[in-house]
């Protein structure tokens, strides 16, 4: 019994803790997106989430500290939401189609988060992110290659690119398309957003103009033989 009433202040504890670190990082997106990540100070950002500075650095000791947590909160999220879509189909095409949609639909309820993101971001995802972020974008993104190559092995999609390639075009191709869009003050709706970017990620999985015949005439022949 007194083991029980001691752990319930730690979970008490333990809970105002995540929910204050929430708020901060609610705040913090908020501010970098309308400042600009070099522009804003950890007391604006303290200000923003109605406390003082010092409570902030409790939480997180550098603004850059700050900025990763939020990346490695939405990047759960994302990833899981990413993969569920992906195992609605067995097609390896229509996975890369399925995860690139929600891609876009998370970026439209967060574009706080994303504006921030990007506002930070290097010539790479990768050079963005740190520590448990970066394993779970990397555990990710090998997900998407190991589709990529079982399209490329039952003839669904172009072999003449490596499936460790066609993905990291894909990544880069929707990050700086969507950071202008993010950006931009008119930016194209959003149903055409999503047509967009699936028409170049899918131009990038196509096989080029007389490929996919050739297969087809090898497979036939092949079949013959036997």
């Amino acid at each position: 019994m007194k083991t029980k009433l001691r752990a319930k202040p730690e979970t008490l504890r333990q809970r105002r803790r995540d929910a204050g670190a929430e708020a901060l990082l609610d705040a913090a997106e908020r501010v970098i997106s309308e400042k600009g990540y070099e522009r804003v100070t950890m007391q604006e950002i303290a200000a923003a989430a109605g406390c003082a500075a010092g409570t902030l650095y409790l939480y997180f000791r550098t603004k850059e500290e700050l900025v990763q947590a939020m990346t490695l909160k939405h990047g759960r999220v994302l990833v899981t939401e990413l993969t569920a879509a992906m195992e609605q189909v067995q097609d390896p095409v229509e996975k890369m189609r399925m995860s690139t949609y929600a891609h876009m639909e998370y970026l439209h309820r967060h574009p706080a988060f994303f504006r921030s993101f990007y506002a930070i971001s290097g010539a790479t995802i990768e050079s963005s992110l740190r520590d448990t972020a970066l394993k779970l974008y990397a555990e990710y993104r090998d997900l998407e290659i190991s589709i990529v190559q079982h399209g490329q092995e039952i003839g669904r999609i172009r072999r003449d690119i490596p499936a460790r390639e066609l993905v990291e075009l894909m990544h880069g191709m929707c990050m700086s398309t969507c950071a202008r869009w993010l950006l931009s003050p008119k930016p194209p709706p959003r149903d055409e957003q999503h047509r967009i970017i699936w028409l170049a990620c899918k131009a990038l999985l196509d096989h080029p103009a007389g490929e996919e015949h050739r297969m087809d005439l090898n497979i036939s022949a092949s079949a013959h033989a036997r």
